[in-house]
């Protein structure tokens, strides 16, 4: 062992990026990455960059910067590593004949989470905040590094610089500067401030397009629940980590991996697939899950959950997306609800289908026997202001 305790704090940011330009033209970034460490004793193109800000006292300001001409869309996952013992912090130094990292023979430090490593990011922990009583508690408290760290996520707003533009068209780029290092203080900009809400929070308040980061507990993804207009940011995700009173038995290290992706709505390969937000999706991204994509096909489509029903008919029943209905041996009439004075957009003719607009907040569906089954159509609510909830629609009949 070594005489002394010694801490080694890792922040790693890799900026995943499908940011696209307005029109034809494609830019994407799954490459770039940037490591961050410190020591101590224990205690028009469209584009857009990840900073994490380092600060002289150890804080890390994480959010997304969006220097381009489009709004772009956000997701920053956070994930930890904590390992103890002789050697703690040492990585790899050499890879086996497939590429993999070879554990550097010299590190004997064991993991706090059991089957991660410190040489690959994709075995660490997502951070999850933790509900308690309704409230959201920005540390993962089931964690094992939970003794030893605090998180603080969100925040006021916060003064930044604007990536500089002869650096940021490097993919490999993560802005770092700081009001420390900033020699042009006439240039700063300011972030809003930002919540942190859990998917279901989210989903419960009515699916807000707004100013916070929405943490999906399936996969560890926090959105920001708003496009980020041209010259904009994002809020705060990360705000600071800092240690407890609790001190490790033995040399620690200690990380936070930062993984942003962005991209624009629009976007295609010279195939015409497409290569925009819905990449979020791919599985060499990461993928989604099916709260995360409705949640991005919210925000970028402006969508919000206005048709609701109120449940009269056991043989309705909501789906992701929409609504599916059972039929029976007799004409149905369903009359569906927008929680507010809305303009219904609906299909002009659906065969065995009517959809008759009773008033701005009332559309009545009416469905013979003989419709067409499986049949499916869209309905959408549309405020004055632009925002939009779509919902489908699909009628099926039990199998006899």
């Amino acid at each position: 062992m070594l005489g002394r305790k010694k801490g080694l704090i890792a922040v790693t940011a890799i900026s995943l990026a499908a940011t696209l330009a307005v029109g034809t033209f494609a830019w994407t970034n799954f490459s770039a990455q940037a490591v961050n460490e410190w020591t101590g004793t224990g205690t028009n193109t469209s584009g857009a960059t990840l900073h994490d800000d380092e600060w002289p006292d150890g804080r890390r300001s994480v959010y997304v910067e969006n220097w381009g001409g489009a709004e772009v869309f956000v997701r920053v996952r956070l994930d930890e590593y904590m390992e103890v013992g002789e050697g703690a912090g040492l990585k790899s130094e050499s890879t086996d004949s497939d590429g993999n990292p070879v554990h550097n023979p010299q590190n004997y430090a064991e993991p706090l989470q059991p089957g991660t490593n410190i040489d690959q990011y994709d075995t660490w922990r997502h951070h999850l905040p933790t509900i308690n009583d309704l409230e959201l508690d920005p540390n993962d408290i089931d964690s094992p590094f939970y003794p030893y760290w605090r998180w603080e996520m969100g925040g006021d707003v916060y003064q930044f610089w604007p990536a500089s533009a002869d650096l940021r068209v490097n993919k490999e780029y993560v802005d770092k500067t700081t009001s420390t290092t900033e020699t042009n203080p006439e240039a700063m900009q300011w972030t809003p401030a930002s919540g942190i809400l859990s998917m279901q929070q989210w989903i419960d308040e009515g699916r807000p397009i707004s100013d916070y980061w929405v943490v999906d507990s399936a996969d560890g993804w926090a959105y920001w629940a708003s496009p980020i207009p041209p010259g904009g940011a994002s809020g705060l995700l990360l705000a600071s980590v800092s240690r407890t009173a609790d001190e490790p038995e033995g040399d620690y290290y200690y990380g936070v991996h930062v993984i942003a992706q962005m991209a624009t709505k629009e976007g295609s390969f010279i195939n015409d697939s497409e290569d925009n937000y819905r990449r979020f999706g791919d599985a060499e991204n990461t993928g989604w899950s099916s709260d995360g994509a409705a949640l991005m096909e919210n925000i970028v489509n402006r969508s919000y959950d206005l048709i609701t029903y109120d449940g009269s008919d056991e043989r309705l029943q909501s789906v992701p997306g929409g609504f599916e209905y059972t039929m029976g041996s007799a004409t149905a009439t369903i009359n569906l609800s927008a929680s507010e004075s809305v303009t219904w957009e609906v299909p002009s003719y659906i065969s065995g289908v009517t959809l008759t607009k009773v008033n701005d907040r009332t559309l009545r569906v009416r469905i013979v026997t003989t419709v067409p089954i499986p049949t499916s159509f869209t309905i959408r609510a549309i405020l004055p202001d632009g925002k939009t909830d779509t919902k489908s629609f699909t009628i099926t009949r039990l199998l006899s």
